[in-house]
């Protein structure tokens, strides 16, 4: 995993498919291990969030690196038990964006939850990081 191959795109790329999975794949490693594989790939900015108190019932993180050109979001998948726990809360719900329809879509609300846990200091962190148009 030497180099990072993407491309600003809505189409599909094998590119970008195979980066995606190197992103994935790197999000289970240690933080400092995390940050240094980003460094090694150019991104020069690097934040680790979680949930803000343990004893939530939720157990989110996620990493945002950003460089001149890109912004990536990676979360990790479920690990916990209280991951699972909240992956047995499958009501779908209404996706983010004011309505659902096709477009929109639907969302878990044990995944919904999740994200609201560390959402707000993920969109913090994107606009720090967004200094460059990416």
């Amino acid at each position: 995993m030497n180099n990072l191959e993407f491309s600003l795109t809505a189409k599909y790329q094998p590119d970008n498919a195979l980066t995606l999975v190197k992103l994935a794949r790197v999000a289970y490693q240690r933080e400092e291990e995390i940050a240094q594989q980003f460094a090694s790939w150019g991104f020069s900015q690097f934040a680790f969030v979680t949930t803000p108190t343990p004893e939530e019932a939720y157990d989110t993180q996620a990493f945002i690196v950003a460089n001149s050109d890109l912004i990536f979001v990676i979360f990790r998948g479920s690990e916990s038990r209280t991951d699972w726990k909240n992956n047995l809360d499958f009501v779908l719900i209404q996706g983010y964006g004011g309505r659902v329809d096709e477009v929109q879509g639907r969302v878990h609300r044990g995944f919904s939850r999740a994200l609201d846990s560390v959402w707000e200091q993920v969109k913090q962190i994107i606009a720090q990081f967004q200094d460059q148009g990416q």
